[in-house]
């Protein structure tokens, strides 16, 4: 790979731990950010501020002890449920394409009574007037209501800047269920796993989506964020263009920290293999085989730890890692086993490794584990997180391990 060093983009991100996810289509610059607070910040005003009126209080996000907040399904669909007398009310917020491009606000009411929902912005269009909250209420001057019966529901939006959007646009706009479906098509691609953790599918689709969203890093001062995203990008074709020379930069500047250390860490081996491919999405082998050679070269990487991390940036180099690592012409299969996964019949497929994609599953006679094994030809297969002393150079095949320790 040659090397050119890019000046990174400018880009504008939320304070240090106030961001809690970025809504966005791919393909479009357009983002908003939903903060701690629950407010979101949408280009062109201040932040989106909402607060529910109801018979005993106002309840704002920021307040409220029974807040609960979710990316639906992991797809940038970002839900918040408040419980009031009798049951909840939900807002869901997300962004679509459709009309130009807007940030949706879906308001759902369960509870008991009928309620108001409140919201600062002004340029947020409503399916009818809004009134504008008196002098003296219990909510912001400026804002606007909308009174919202018991298990009634209303929409506004507020569109992306320059957009026109009225009360018949914004009836169209898609629901937050199409827009969920719409990410999964996108991004379920890569491992088939099935696996003890129940959330894996999820988390997997919420680490993608972040990173697909999420402020470009530069590839020089954040090597490794920035193939990681690269390798996410690379999974839906590329929504924003990669180029080939800061694939390299980055690489260049992470291998360059790596080189004297006594392992790889996980994660930093997890962004070799984003690296890999989206060089491979390229069209580039020549380069993916040079990455190849240059990652022989570095320490062996770490084994990942058994609790995935709490960011969602690295939770897919994290969950590769448990179940796959190539290095020096040796697959290593499960290179750990966490103990909630001892006597579980499980299998994952397709899971990439700078060897090739590799494949297993686990099957259990009693308290030993078979293997069945399918990985690349011409390199050595262990499996140390069941069976340190097992090895084979068989690209395929069904072992029967020694009972776990």
């Amino acid at each position: 790979m040659r090397l050119r060093r890019t000046a990174a983009a400018a880009t504008v991100r939320p304070a240090e731990g106030t961001a809690t996810a970025v809504l966005g289509v791919l393909g479009r610059p357009w983002r908003a950010v939903a903060l701690a607070d629950g407010t979101f910040d949408v280009p062109g005003g201040e932040p989106l501020a909402w607060a529910i009126v109801a018979e005993d209080r106002v309840h704002t996000p920021a307040a409220s002890p029974t807040r609960r907040t979710r990316l639906v399904d992991g797809a940038p669909v970002h839900e918040t449920a408040l419980r009031l007398p009798g049951g909840d009310v939900v807002v869901t917020v997300f962004a679509v394409a459709d009309g130009g491009g807007a940030l949706v606000v879906d308001v759902a009411n369960g509870a008991a009574n009928s309620v108001a929902f409140a919201f600062g912005r002004p340029d947020a269009v409503t399916p009818r007037p809004a009134l504008l909250a008196p002098d003296g209420a219990p909510v912001p001057a400026g804002w606007r209501t909308l009174p919202l019966a018991h298990g009634g529901s209303l929409r506004i939006a507020v569109p992306a800047p320059g957009v026109a959007l009225d009360a018949v646009g914004l009836a169209a706009l898609p629901a937050a269920e199409a827009v969920v479906r719409g990410w999964q098509r996108q991004l379920d691609g890569g491992a088939q796993l099935d696996l003890p953790d129940t959330d894996v599918d999820e988390r997997l689709l919420r680490s993608r989506s972040q990173r697909c969203l999420a402020a470009e890093p530069s590839p020089l001062d954040e090597p490794a964020a920035w193939l990681r995203r690269a390798g996410a990008l690379a999974t839906v074709g590329f929504s924003t263009p990669v180029e080939v020379d800061d694939v390299a930069a980055a690489v260049e500047a992470l291998a360059k920290g790596l080189r004297r250390a006594a392992a790889t860490p996980w994660d930093d081996a997890g962004a070799l293999l984003a690296a890999h491919r989206t060089l491979v999405a390229l069209g580039e082998d020549r380069a993916a085989a040079d990455l190849v050679a240059l990652a022989d070269r570095l320490p062996p990487p770490s084994v990942a730890p058994h609790d995935a991390p709490a960011d969602d940036e690295r939770y897919e180099a994290w969950l590769t890692a448990r179940l796959a690592v190539a290095h020096r012409g040796t697959v290593r299969l499960l290179p750990s086993f966490p103990k909630a996964w001892l006597g579980v019949n499980l299998s994952a497929y397709e899971v990439p490794t700078l060897a090739g994609p590799a494949g297993f599953a686990v099957r259990w006679h009693g308290a030993r584990p078979a293997l069945l094994w399918q990985t690349p030809d011409g390199v050595a297969v262990a499996c140390p997180g069941l069976d340190p002393a097992w090895s084979t150079v068989a690209a395929g095949g069904e072992a029967l391990l020694a009972e776990p320790t």
